[in-house]
């Protein structure tokens, strides 16, 4: 669809600004002009003013490049962003639109009213289901941003995601259709997006891995400076410490290759008969001596930089510099595209109200020029008159220019008293903790309905009994079975009221297509049964329409030969099997808290899974030492880190003391400052915990062959006080 004849894309990144102007001529797309300007510092580096820096970079790209009357597209990196994917009923398409909100309000953990959000229906001819893409942001992280651009200037009428862009972009250079699914991998500087390219369809998932984990590992193992820790990164193919650059940089390129592995085991599963076979990597990471032989070699896949445009023309005294620019320009490129009306992804997360200005503002031009046409057409005996007419518009566009000025400012000078505020609450976070106490009654409550839940699906008599041979001459698809294996909540305020999200995770067998109906007939009618009604001495009400079983986080479990459970997919990751029989389906794999649980359907854990502890909790992905606390996934091995001792896998322990588990299930107690992982050999003066303390495996419910599904289900409840819910309001 054809549309402006140029457009600005500007991404403004952690590394750097970059600006790419496209123009149309006939059929073909002109680079016409480009920049890219980094910051002084990038906006990872500590203690940095993050919006000032963002200012002066802002101030140095405009005052080289011209935007007047320009047509401008920016974006929101995928890191501050909500992209969400579900599969839609099958409804008349009328009703599509009401289906999709429904959606949104279930899959964007935020209430409706505070983020900004677009949605985009992807249907393929080879498959009967109808996919809906939500992408998101937050108002007020949104209107942040542009009261920022609009300090300079840049209003754009169109703001979308950092990795939509880059859909737009690959999509419309490589072409989607008739092509093999493949996996656009953006590294940027504080985190990474992953989108998966099939055929008009996209898939997204961003994993806070990024460049700055390079520097910081460099600084960390070198004991150096950020900044030249940041300087030796980029020097590491030249440098004659080019080796020992590369081994401190190791650790963050495994957690970069474990998570873009999730990522694409996870669209497999979900997406049957997709295989991926080629990586294209984009940003300036990719620069990094290494790191494509790397990926390439431990994916088993093709990795390949997105560095040249074939859809693009490039003349003249642009094309020299853009060539070695282009790599990072991929996000520019899809703005510019969608500037352009050249997109597949057309969303516009641009305010509604920002857009009325804009579209006034533009209506007021028109009004001055037709004065000026009136004027001309007038007689003389006019000319007074309409002169003052035409001066008077003038002066109201002033006006509103300036009336647009102090409203950006006003936001902006809100947006860093709110922030200034949260950071001064000291007192109300006191409060809250306290406030906690209050609460204890709520889990009798909670338990009690998590476990009415559960036995609403009005289970078989012989089930609940103990005779385990009984059980298993039922079918496990017609046990009407639920086992809660999780619960727990999550605290949050709408400023006025307190809210708890409660999640339940359930394990069970059932032959329906989707699984999840199973769920949704049993858990989910009781759960919206109960929503927006009173209880007599239950503090809290279950928010109407709160209920979400996400079909996204489903794991299904396959019981092997030896009692070992094979999982596909998984709650919030790809698939990991287990090779513990007895110990539980191992099928939530994924980081999360410093480590990734692996929670099985029989309460068991998998192998690599983990809860990062206290004071060991980090980011999902980030890898902790095993001497600073939490588990540590070691590739296979379950490992506990701890920061005077505690468990570690076979790659080493926390200091002081510690456990050291192995690939064979055996543990040895190991002292005197290091675990180096457990053997069938005792350790001197130590004890074989297998042979003095075995732990026993739990009853097995399911035979070989026999599959079953682990799903978690979220709802909200509105927390009231004692007066409130024995008065029915």
């Amino acid at each position: 669809m054809a549309g402006s004849k140029a457009a600005w894309g500007i991404e403004v990144g952690s590394y750097a600004v970059k600006a790419l102007r496209l123009e149309r001529n006939g059929d073909q797309l002109v680079v016409s002009d480009f920049g890219e300007f980094a910051h002084k510092k990038p906006l990872s580096t500590p203690d940095l003013d993050v919006d000032e820096m963002i200012r002066l970079t802002l101030g140095q790209l405009v005052s080289q490049k011209n935007f007047e009357k320009e047509k401008i597209v920016m974006c929101v990196e995928g890191r501050s962003s909500l992209p969400r994917f579900a599969k839609l009923p099958p409804v008349e398409p009328k009703k599509v639109p009401d289906i999709i909100r429904f959606e949104a309000q279930q899959q964007i953990p935020f209430p409706i009213e505070e983020v900004e959000w677009d949605a985009k229906v992807f249907e393929s001819e080879d498959s009967p289901e109808t996919e809906v893409g939500i992408f998101a942001i937050k108002k007020d992280e949104l209107n942040h941003r542009i009261a920022m651009w609009g300090e300079h200037d840049l209003a754009p009428k169109t703001v979308t995601l950092g990795p939509v862009a880059v859909f737009n972009a690959v999509h419309y250079d490589l072409g989607g259709a008739g092509r093999k699914p493949f996996v656009v991998l953006d590294i940027g500087t504080r985190s990474s997006d992953l989108v998966v390219v099939d055929g008009d369809n996209c898939w997204i998932r961003t994993f806070p891995i990024g460049g700055s984990d390079f520097t910081e590992a460099i600084a960390e193992t070198f004991k150096l400076p950020y900044s030249k820790a940041e300087r030796l990164k980029k020097e590491s193919g030249t440098s004659k410490y080019a080796k020992q650059i590369m081994q401190a940089m190791r650790p963050v390129f495994t957690d970069l290759l474990e998570g873009v592995q999730r990522s694409i085991s996870f669209y497999e599963n979900s997406h049957r008969g997709v295989r991926i076979e080629t990586v294209l990597g984009v940003g300036s990471t990719f620069k990094i001596p290494g790191l494509r032989k790397f990926l390439g070699a431990q994916l088993g896949l093709n990795v390949a930089r997105f560095d040249e445009f074939r859809r693009l023309q490039v003349e003249g005294r642009v094309a020299s510099d853009f060539a070695g620019h282009s790599v990072s320009m991929a996000t520019a490129y899809g703005l510019a595209l969608q500037g352009l009306g050249e997109s597949e992804i057309d969303v516009n997360l641009a305010p509604s109200e920002v857009l009325r200005e804009l579209a006034w503002s533009s209506k007021s031009k028109w009004f001055v020029a037709a004065a000026g046409v009136a004027l001309a057409a007038s007689g003389l005996m006019f000319v007074g008159p309409i002169a003052a007419r035409s001066s008077l518009g003038a002066g109201m566009v002033r006006g509103q220019t300036e009336v647009q000025n102090v409203v950006r400012l006003a936001k902006k000078h809100s947006s860093e008293i709110d922030r200034i505020s949260s950071e001064a609450a000291i007192g109300f976070t006191a409060s809250n903790f306290e406030r906690l106490l209050e609460d204890r009654e709520v889990w009798p409550h909670l338990v009690t309905d998590a476990m009415n839940a559960v036995a609403s699906a009005k289970p078989q008599a012989v089930l609940l009994g103990s005779d385990l041979e009984e059980i298993r001459k039922i079918d496990p698809t017609d046990r009407r079975l639920l086992m809660l294996e999780d619960l727990g909540a999550t605290y949050s305020t709408d400023g006025q009221s307190r809210f708890m999200q409660v999640e339940m995770q359930l394990a069970f067998a059932t032959d329906l297509n989707p699984p999840v109906s199973f769920i949704n007939d049993t858990v989910g009618r009781f759960v919206n049964d109960l929503a927006g009604k009173t209880r007599e001495g239950v503090p809290y009400v279950v928010v109407q329409g709160s209920f979400s079983s996400n079909p996204g986080d489903l794991a299904t479990v396959t019981v092997g030969a030896d009692g070992s459970r094979s999982t596909t997919g998984g709650i919030g990751s790809g698939s990991r099997e287990s090779s513990a029989p007895g110990r539980g389906a191992g099928s939530a794999a994924g980081r999360g808290g410093g480590g990734g649980a692996g929670m099985g359907a029989g309460g068991g854990m998998g192998p690599g899974g983990g809860v990062g502890a206290a004071g060991g909790a980090g980011q999902p992905g980030k890898r902790r030492p095993a001497g600073g606390g939490g588990f540590v996934d070691t590739g296979g091995d379950m490992g506990i880190g701890s920061s005077g001792g505690g468990f570690a896998g076979n790659r080493g322990g926390g200091g002081g003391s510690g456990f050291g588990g192995n690939r064979g299930g055996n543990n040895a107690w190991e002292s005197g400052g290091s675990a180096s992982g457990g053997s069938r050999k005792e350790a001197e003066g130590g004890v074989n915990l297998d042979t003095e303390a075995p732990i026993p495996g739990e009853p097995q419910l399911y035979s070989e062959g026999d599959v079953f599904h682990v799903a978690r289900v979220t709802f909200t409840v509105k927390l009231v006080d004692e007066t409130t819910a024995d008065s029915g309001v």
